[in-house]
C-alpha cells in the first residue's frame, strides 16, 4: 500500500516555479498560497495548505493539472533507516476514477485559512507520533488539544474534523493522497478537504520512525470560533 490514512470527525511570497506546475498562474497562486509568509510553519506544511486551497478554488483545473497528469514521489529520503520504495497509486483504481468523477463536478469553495490554535493541534499530534510511532488520532499529552478549554476559542468539538497521512514527502502528494482516498470506503478525507463549512486549516509535519514522515491536518467551521 503506498502509504496510509487515517480520519476522525469531530462534529507573502509565492512557490517558486521549479516546485509548482507552470500552468498554474500567478494569480492563481496568490490567491491560494495563504500561509507562505507565516515564519512558524514549515514549507512542506505551508505547501499542504496551498493544495488545499488550489483543489478548492479551482477544482476542474485542478483535476487537469494535478490529477490527470498523476506523478508521485515514491522514493524514501533517507535510506539508511527506510530502505523500501512505496508502491505507486494505482490510476485505474475505483477511487482514482471516483476522484476525477468527483471533481469534473465540483463548484469552486471558499478557500481555507490558516489558523494557529488548529496548528499547534496539528503539531502536537505529529509530535507525540514522531516519538511514540504510532498512527491515528489517539492523542495523550495533547489530547484534549481540540478542546475547548485548550484553544480556548471552539464552541463545540462538532465544528472541527482531522486527517492524517503517512509516508508522503511534499504538499501536493500529501493532498492528493488524501483526495484520492485509496482503500478508504467512506473517503472521509476527501470529504474533509471539499467540504464547503470548513475555512480554517492548520498543518503539522514531523519524522514518523515507522513511515518517515506524519501529516496531521485539523480543519474547522467558522461559526464555531468565538469572535
Amino acid at each position: 500500500m503506498r502509504n496510509l490514512l487515517c480520519i476522525y470527525l469531530y462534529f507573502s511570497s509565492l512557490l517558486g516555479y521549479s516546485q509548482i506546475n507552470p500552468e498554474w498562474t500567478n494569480s492563481e497562486i496568490k490567491q491560494a498560497d495563504v500561509a507562505r509568509s507565516i515564519l512558524t510553519i514549515s514549507e512542506f506544511e505551508r505547501d499542504v495548505i496551498l493544495y488545499h486551497n488550489l483543489v478548492r478554488l479551482f477544482p476542474q483545473k485542478y483535476l487537469q493539472v494535478e490529477i490527470q497528469n498523476f506523478t508521485q514521489d515514491t522514493e524514501t529520503k533517507d535510506k539508511l533507516k527506510f530502505d523500501f520504495t512505496w508502491n505507486p497509486q494505482n490510476i485505474n483504481s475505483k477511487y482514482f476514477k471516483s476522484l476525477i468523477k468527483k471533481l469534473s463536478n465540483q463548484k469552486p469553495l471558499p478557500k481555507l485559512v490558516f489558523d494557529n490554535s488548529l496548528n499547534l493541534s496539528a503539531k502536537c499530534l505529529a509530535k507525540e507520533q514522531s516519538k511514540n510511532g504510532k498512527i491515528g488520532h489517539f492523542r495523550k499529552k495533547c489530547k484534549d488539544a481540540m478542546a475547548e478549554k485548550d484553544l480556548g476559542r471552539f464552541i463545540s468539538s462538532f465544528g472541527t474534523a482531522e486527517n492524517c497521512g503517512y509516508g508522503v514527502y511534499n504538499g501536493k502528494d500529501a493532498v492528493n493522497q488524501l483526495l484520492i482516498d485509496e482503500g478508504v470506503s467512506n473517503l472521509g478525507h476527501r470529504k474533509n478537504i471539499l467540504n464547503p463549512k470548513y475555512t480554517r486549516i492548520g498543518v503539522g509535519i514531523d519524522f514518523h520512525p515507522k513511515y518517515e514522515k506524519v501529516i496531521v491536518i485539523d480543519y474547522a467551521f467558522v461559526n464555531y470560533f468565538k469572535e
